[in-house]
């Protein structure tokens, strides 16, 4: 098949070949690859990827540093729970963002940030803000 204008539908299959082509490459190191965006035009479009660690070793210590600003405890990383009908993961903290400072994981792997209000959805009490 030859592409010969871009259009929402052959950037996306393309998208996802590269991205389960880089899967090698991603294995090789221990990482991840995720999809980061990119641009589309008709006849050029950028595509971006993106690359994290999986070892959950240094998210998880991380997490334990600095759970007590937030009431909560080192055996919180990894909770689950439903918010917006969706299951998210409690995976961290994003410290310079001070409305947002929760970091959840959705089940595809990317990231969102809420407030602290959310925590209560973990069993955290959000008593004492920090930020």
């Amino acid at each position: 098949m030859t592409i010969t204008q871009f259009n929402k539908q052959n950037v996306r299959d393309i998208q996802l070949e590269a991205a389960t082509a880089l899967q090698a490459v991603a294995a090789k190191y221990g990482l991840k690859v995720e999809l980061a965006g990119g641009t589309i035009g008709n006849i050029k479009t950028v595509l971006k990827f993106g690359f994290s660690v999986t070892d959950t070793g240094s998210e998880k210590a991380e997490f334990a540093k600095y759970a007590a600003m937030f009431n909560a405890k080192a055996e919180d990383y990894g909770k689950t729970a439903i918010v917006g009908g969706k299951q998210l993961t409690l995976v961290g903290w994003y410290l310079s963002r001070a409305k947002y400072p929760v970091r959840l994981r959705k089940a595809d792997g990317k990231d969102i940030l809420y407030t602290q209000d959310v925590l209560r959805n973990f069993g955290v009490a959000v008593s004492n803000r920090m930020f």
